[in-house]
Order: structure tokens, then C-alpha cells, then sequence
């Protein structure tokens, strides 16, 4: 009788949360769709620091890939002053987006993670968010090869 906790246990660690998110398309060919694709995505893993991601374009195509979220580096509040930009890339769509002190300082209970997924027909799709520490919620940015830039909300 004894074994049964332990089973339990067993059984509850290996379990893998799952929760579902969406991509908005806003800039390329996706965003002049009528109407606008809603594209849901799956993120498993949750409870932990790093896992899976699926989705399926609506063109049929399946993507999956890995993401991955850091904590941050410090805790308080930071000041900081830069110079140059960024032009083109995930970069410039996330602050075009959020804000370039969203990309640039490290705030307490917010958490910055990465994504990618490769699809089985050849799309790459990259993703930058931020989610609140201890919580399965967040937003972001992501931008494809073929210049879809998304909206993220999970």
C-alpha cells in the first residue's frame, strides 16, 4: 500500500503542462488576408524553464520547434542610454512592437524567452516574448522567412 503514493508521484512528475497561445499576424502577407488567419499555437513544458511549441500554418504546413526562457539578471530598476539602432530583424519588430526598454533592460518578475520553429515545408519561424515570472502568460513578437511579422499572446 505504500507504493500507491509513490506511484502517484511518479505518475504527477512525468505529467507535462500544456498551454495553447495565438499568433496575430500584423506586417506581410498573412496581415492582408481577409479575414486576418488567428493561428493558435501549442506550448508544452510550462512548468519548467525550457520546452516544446506546435502549430499549424494555415496553409497546412506543421511547425515545431523548442522555447526556452531566462530569469532575469538583475533585481530593481536600471537606467540606460544607447546609441544606433536595429533596422530589420525580430529586433526591430519587437520594439517597433513593445518598446525598446521591453529588449533592453532586465526587470524584476519579468522573464525574456526565445522561440523557434521549423516547419515541414520550409518556413522558420522566430519568436521573442516576455512572461511573467511564475506564470504561464505572456506576449511577443515573431517574424517568419517569408516576412510575416506576428503578434504573440499566450
Amino acid at each position: 500500500m505504500k507504493l500507491l503514493p509513490a506511484f502517484a508521484a511518479l505518475v504527477l512528475a512525468s505529467c507535462s503542462i500544456t498551454i495553447t497561445g495565438n499568433l496575430y499576424p500584423v506586417d506581410g502577407q498573412l496581415s492582408k488576408t481577409v479575414p486576418v488567419p488567428v493561428i493558435p499555437l501549442k506550448i508544452h513544458n510550462v512548468e519548467r524553464n525550457s520546452g516544446t511549441v506546435d502549430m499549424v500554418l494555415p496553409s497546412g504546413e506543421i511547425c515545431k520547434g523548442h522555447w526556452s526562457v531566462a530569469a532575469p539578471r538583475m533585481v530593481g530598476t536600471a537606467s540606460t542610454t544607447a546609441s544606433g539602432s536595429i533596422s530589420s530583424g525580430l529586433d526591430s519588430a519587437f520594439i517597433s512592437m513593445h518598446g525598446s526598454s521591453f529588449i533592453n533592460v532586465a526587470r524584476p518578475g519579468v522573464n525574456k524567452g526565445q522561440a523557434m520553429l521549423v516547419g515541414d515545408r520550409g518556413s522558420v519561424i522566430e519568436c521573442a516574448f516576455l512572461v511573467g515570472s511564475g506564470t504561464a502568460s505572456g506576449y511577443g513578437t515573431a517574424k517568419d522567412n517569408k516576412d510575416n511579422v506576428f503578434k504573440v499572446i499566450f
